[in-house]
């Protein structure tokens, strides 16, 4: 269990790093980010998707069904995803709890 809650954190603090340097980042470019970010979802939905996949089927032991539902991609969810990428604007993204310390 020590492993897991190691690579937890790890990976938590990592986050609010990354997150540090992202307010540090002109709106340019993280408009710039937003974009390829959606792109790269689009270009790879299949690679994603299938992943999705594995993860819902681990999760089916461990995780409730509305966390599950929630957790979950099809072709329709993950467009939407893509489109609110390219629509958000880096102003909207700092005001967001992902960007703030």
């Amino acid at each position: 269990m020590q492993d897991v809650a190691a690579h937890v954190e790890g990976t938590v603090r990592g986050a609010v790093e990354a997150a540090a340097r992202l307010r540090e980042l002109p709106d340019s470019t993280l408009d710039e980010i937003l974009r390829d970010a959606a792109s790269r979802l689009v270009s790879r939905a299949d690679v994603v998707l299938e992943a999705n996949a594995n993860d819902m089927a681990a999760g089916q032991r461990t995780l409730s069904g509305a966390v599950l539902d929630r957790l979950r991609l099809d072709p329709t969810r993950s467009a939407s995803c893509a489109r609110r990428r390219t629509r958000r604007r880096a102003r909207s993204c700092r005001s967001q709890a992902c960007c703030r310390s």
